[in-house]
């Protein structure tokens, strides 16, 4: 049986996303999340959303092991995140365009804002993921991290990881990653800018830190609420559509 392939362009949810992997607004993203940590992905499930008013939507549900937390609070060293798109069945594979993929095994550090309200739990969805691979900060593209002299990052050329190039969990291979990949998004910028070596995570831990202590005291740290975790066993209903009629042309 041919597997069946279905990619989901949501434009009111891609193109900010593509638009943020260029120069993510990382002090917006500190301000603005709920809960930020770093974490190895223990566990990558799939759901389908209720049948009802909207259709039933496949759905990836991805288990953290908690490792730092950097602001926010957690009930447990775990927490699941639900992401849209998954596969409803072994021969089908709904995927959003511009939402990450995890697989067991990931080290990453992520920006969490309104998890099990959103089809992407994270700020600036991907752009809310920073993916540790050799002790060095990527995107979620695999684009390597530099830190600005202004407190900001950018991304630079993309390595070749195969955790980029792959989804396990779907048993896919992506188009995207790797040498070929475009990563020229600075033509006027000097070459040797655009081939940077990217910034050590403990540097960029060390930012973040930073960034997280200059914007919260203590006391409005300890005062958040827990992070919200999600159970991929409990039923839940999938996000809410809205079509819009084709235009006509007549006046209105």
């Amino acid at each position: 049986m041919s597997r069946k392939y279905l990619l989901l362009f949501c434009c009111l949810v891609a193109t900010p996303v593509f638009a943020s992997q260029q120069r993510h607004d990382l002090d917006a993203s500190v301000y603005d999340a709920d809960f930020i940590f770093e974490g190895v992905v223990e566990r990558v499930l799939f759901a389908n959303s209720q049948p009802g008013e909207q259709p039933t939507l496949p759905h990836t549900f991805v288990t953290y092991r908690i490792e730092r937390i950097f602001k926010g609070n957690a009930t447990s060293a775990q927490v699941t995140l639900r992401l849209l798109g998954g596969k409803p069945d072994a021969d089908e594979l709904l995927h959003v365009d511009g939402l990450p993929m995890m697989d067991v095994g990931d080290r990453d550090i992520l920006f969490v804002r309104r998890n099990g309200g959103s089809i992407c739990p994270l700020t600036a969805c991907a752009a809310g993921r920073y993916r540790v691979f050799e002790n060095a900060i990527y995107n979620d593209e695999g684009r390597a991290i530099r830190m600005t002299s202004t407190g900001g990052v950018v991304p630079g050329a993309t390595r070749d990881f195969l955790e980029v190039r792959q989804w396990a969990a779907a048993g896919v291979e992506l188009h995207r990653g790797g040498a070929s990949t475009q990563v020229d998004d600075y033509p006027t910028a000097p070459r040797a800018v655009r081939t940077w070596a990217a910034v050590s995570a403990d540097a960029f831990r060390s930012m973040v830190q930073q960034k997280v202590f200059s914007m919260f005291t203590r006391e409005q740290l300890a005062a958040l609420p827990p992070v919200v975790s999600l159970n991929p066993s409990a039923p839940f209903d999938g996000p809410r559509l809205r079509v819009s009629p084709l235009p006509t042309g007549e006046p209105q």
